[in-house]
């Protein structure tokens, strides 16, 4: 694999956890917002769904990007 397809690949590991994290907080706040009855606390994750939506588009764009520019050969694909 060559560096700099290595590198792009790190970046975008990293960008999914950080997805995964605003996912898990938005779980979280959904899941007190309805064990309070918090209707501002649940409005806020509804409004917030559109930030985390938008992120996960970029992030399959990018591995799009990466699969279509990089060249990856098939032991890339599989990591």
């Amino acid at each position: 694999m060559n560096e700099d397809f290595t590198q792009k690949l790190r970046a975008l590991e990293m960008q999914f956890l950080e997805l995964g994290m605003m996912v898990n907080v938005a779980v979280y706040r959904a899941v007190q917002g309805f064990t309070n009855h918090d209707k501002r606390l649940a409005a806020e994750v509804i409004a917030g769904d559109q930030q985390v939506n938008a992120r996960q588009m970029q992030l399959e764009q990018k591995c799009l990007e990466l699969i279509a520019l990089g060249k990856p050969m098939a032991s890339d694909l599989r990591r």
